[in-house]
């Protein structure tokens, strides 16, 4: 029981430093996209792998987010014993 709230809150806390490190990485990308000025094939090229990257980021993120939920609503329903979660 104490290991499953442990775990439910480092995913909170990861889901929070990722999501302000992915907020931060995506505004880099926009700040990247507006500087690039020459339409060299180098420059298209590692502005597209670090879109890549960026989209593969969030898809974790949005995986760890709902393995947090359901830790969560696991971790209520056991609480309170609610027959209907879950």
């Amino acid at each position: 029981q104490i290991i499953k709230a442990l775990m439910t809150s480092i995913y909170f806390a990861y889901l929070i430093i990722n999501g302000t490190f992915t907020f931060l990485a995506n505004r880099e990308l926009i700040r990247m996209k507006k500087s690039v000025k020459s339409d060299s094939s180098t420059s298209r090229s590692v502005l597209c792998q670090q879109r890549n990257m960026l989209i593969i980021v969030m898809a974790c993120s949005i995986s760890h987010f709902i393995k947090a939920l359901h830790q969560s609503f696991v971790r209520i329903r056991k609480i309170r014993n609610w027959k209907y979660l879950l």
